[in-house]
């Protein structure tokens, strides 16, 4: 299993800890190897509503155009507020 997570957040450490968690993707299925013998591609997209798109793609299966995992985070309680943001920066 594979685990991606979306965080929000700005720090000049680039320390995770001090993000905030919008979304967290699992992926099944993946084959067994070696650690980081398989590769995914993220894309991230935000719509014209502010509505933040994800999905994630082995490598491997993107010549075939197969996406892994999706996920749309819409929530305003799953964002940061500004006083948030700006504490974090």
């Amino acid at each position: 299993m594979f685990q991606i997570r979306v965080l929000q957040g700005e720090n000049e450490t680039d320390n995770a800890e001090y993000c905030h968690e919008l979304a967290n993707m699992q992926i099944s299925g993946i084959p067994p190897g070696p650690a980081g013998s398989e590769k995914f591609t993220c894309t991230f997209k935000i719509d014209s509503n502010g509505i933040l798109h994800v999905s994630a793609a082995s490598i491997s299966d993107s010549a075939n155009g197969a996406t892994v995992a999706e996920l749309t985070v819409s929530e305003e309680s799953m964002r940061m507020t500004t006083e948030e943001i700006t504490s974090a920066t």
